[in-house]
C-alpha cells in the first residue's frame, strides 16, 4: 500500500497548489482585472481540482481493492489493477468482451 499512499501524497501536493492558485484567481476576479481571462481561468482551476479529487478517490478505491483482492465476492486481478505497478493498466483491444 506504500505505493497507492505516494500517489495519493502527490495528487494531494497537487490539489493544495491548485487551490492556492484558485484563491489568487479569486482575488484578480474581485478586482475586476481582464474579467473574461480571469473566468476562464478560474473555471479551467476548478476543473482541475475536481478531477485531482476524483483521482484520490480512484486511488483510494485501488488501494483498497490490492488490500483486500477482491471486490465483493469477486476475485480481481492484481495485474489488471496496478497493484504491484502502483497504476492501472490499460486494457489491450484482445482483453475487450463485444
Amino acid at each position: 500500500m506504500a505505493q497507492e499512499s505516494k500517489h495519493i501524497k502527490n495528487l494531494t501536493a497537487a490539489r493544495d497548489k491548485e487551490v492556492t492558485h484558485r484563491r489568487e484567481v479569486a482575488g484578480a476576479l474581485a478586482q475586476k482585472y481582464d474579467r473574461a481571462h480571469t473566468e476562464i481561468a478560474f473555471i479551467s482551476i476548478q476543473n482541475t481540482i475536481d478531477a485531482i479529487d476524483r483521482a484520490i478517490a480512484d486511488e483510494k478505491l485501488i488501494a483498497l481493492f490490492c488490500e483486500r483482492g477482491r471486490v465483493g465476492s469477486r476475485r480481481i486481478d492484481p495485474e489488471r489493477t496496478g497493484c504491484h505497478t502502483g497504476h492501472r493498466k490499460t486494457a489491450n483491444r484482445s482483453d475487450q468482451r463485444h
